[in-house]
């Protein structure tokens, strides 16, 4: 009897924020993606864009998995800087992408987009209706795109060139076309995080998060859960690690001592 073919799920990148923040509980953000992971996990193949089975940069893993998902949910609560950055690349991908928020002040510049509100309580009768309501948005703006040979959601702000990355490559050009991306991702990543530093430094200053138990617990987390960041530490990649750690938990700790505090896992059995 032959086997059954399966049907590989189309790619659902999820971006949002990651790490604890003022306002909102401890362990909020993973309650959140669990949520997403329920709506839609029985039909889609969901994951963080930033988690790869790659061990690269982590900088690179983000823009490959903005730009190759098929679509991508974007939770813009808390108005974090990284959720916002992302979904303007994805945006000047012109590839379809679906706005979740729990009732925060939505920005200026993507008013026309529609919006799908959650409790920010996470009421769990509420909850069962978004999840319903979240389902049905992205298989239908997933529809819309892949029927639809002229989609594009640029229209609604003017007339524009998409940018593409390159479908094939040979070689090392495809790593080159990333990382020459990221050098302008970083560039205007920084301009964009210089308005609110000085708030930042002081919100992560006032919740310890440069102790070394609270660094510590969040690297120890991170190994538990994250194939890419337990493989950058087991291989000694210290630099890469640091950044991946940064970027996933928004902890300003000293790089000298998160590098040491690296290097004590990275000699241990992970």
């Amino acid at each position: 009897m032959p086997a059954k073919k399966t049907i590989k799920k189309q790619k659902c990148g999820l971006v949002m924020p990651m790490s604890d923040m003022e306002g909102y509980n401890p362990g909020h953000w993973d309650e959140v993606k669990n949520i997403l992971n329920e709506a839609l996990g029985s039909h889609y193949d969901v994951s963080i864009v930033s988690e790869t089975d790659d061990a690269g940069i982590i900088h690179n893993n983000i823009v490959k998995g903005l730009y190759t998902s098929d679509i991508i949910v974007c939770d813009i609560s808390g108005r974090n800087a990284n959720v916002m950055f992302e979904l303007g690349m994805r945006l000047a991908f012109d590839k379809p992408f679906v706005i979740i928020y729990d009732g925060c002040q939505p920005p200026f510049d993507t008013a026309c987009i529609e919006y799908i509100q959650y409790p920010k309580d996470l009421n769990y009768f509420e909850i069962k209706s978004f999840k319903e309501n979240l389902l049905k948005k992205v298989d239908s703006t997933l529809n819309k795109s892949t029927e639809n040979k002229d989609y594009s959601i640029l229209t609604e702000f003017g007339r524009f060139e998409v940018f593409k990355l390159p479908e094939q490559s040979k070689g090392n050009e495809v790593s080159n076309a990333f990382n020459a991306i990221m050098n302008e991702v970083l560039t205007v990543k920084d301009m964009i995080r210089q308005q609110d530093m000085r708030m930042s430094e002081r919100r992560v200053l006032s919740r310890g998060y440069d102790s070394p138990d609270v660094v510590r617990m969040h690297i120890k987390r991170l190994l538990d859960r994250s194939d890419a960041f337990k493989e950058l530490v087991n291989l000694g990649k210290i630099p890469e690690a640091i950044t991946y750690f940064k970027h996933r938990t928004g902890i300003n700790a000293p790089e000298g001592f998160i590098a040491n505090t690296l290097l004590e896992f990275s000699n241990r059995k992970i």
